[in-house]
């Protein structure tokens, strides 16, 4: 008990999804004034999360119609920031508004099937150096604009990866063209600058990466 000896009773303890019966009933424990479980899953700025057993979050399923998502390394739910390692199965399969998306560097895997569908895709940005593991699912499916099939992982099927721009950091471009799920993207330009959405790597973000973008994508439509 002498642990929390100077912890006033009035103090708030937030315990992991389902142990707050047994911090209840536990020495030391059971004398916060108030145990307030995690909840295992919530949204923060419209994107979905979901409790891991480690206390990391996973991003889940994503059902709003968001044309652009840049996902955080960190969120702060019920007071506690908790870093966010996955990109769980799923995630954001079948949206077809979603236009960017940029992945962080804290990303450790990308589940199954995540951005399946997502057939509006044309900008990603990874942040990470080494190419993220995807989810091992794969499939023989339509991914090419001139119709044939390939094999792919799941992970970006039906992505058209001859259109979608994948950014990554610079001097890691030769990776992600080696990395499998990730090589079959025909646009891999790695980011002279760290600013999102530099697109033309100048320092700058301004009406001329407004403009590069919109151009792209009129010209590949």
């Amino acid at each position: 008990d002498w642990a929390f000896y100077m912890i006033p009773t009035t103090a708030t303890l937030h315990v992991p999804f389902g142990s707050k019966e047994s911090y209840e009933n536990a020495d030391g424990w059971k004398d916060f004034g108030r145990i307030v479980e995690i909840s295992d899953s919530f949204v923060e700025e419209d994107v979905a999360y979901a409790m891991q057993e480690d206390n990391s979050v996973a991003i889940s399923g994503n059902d709003n119609a968001k044309d652009e998502v840049i996902l955080l390394e960190t969120v702060i739910h019920d007071g506690v920031k908790f870093p966010v390692i996955a990109i769980g199965d799923e995630a954001f399969k079948g949206n077809t508004d979603l236009t960017l998306v940029s992945i962080p560097e804290s990303i450790e895997i990308i589940g199954v099937s995540a951005f399946a569908g997502c057939s509006g895709l044309k900008i990603i940005y990874s942040y990470a150096v080494n190419p993220i593991a995807l989810g091992n699912s794969k499939a023989t499916v339509r991914t090419c604009a001139d119709g044939d099939d390939v094999s792919a992982s799941t992970v970006f099927a039906n992505v058209d990866k001859d259109v979608c721009i994948l950014y990554v950091p610079k001097g890691s471009s030769d990776k992600y063209r080696a990395a499998d799920g990730w090589k079959e993207f025909q646009n891999i330009v790695e980011m002279e600058s760290d600013m999102l959405g530099d697109v033309n790597n100048d320092g700058n973000l301004n009406n001329e990466d407004i403009n590069a973008i919109s151009d792209y994508i009129t010209d590949n439509r």
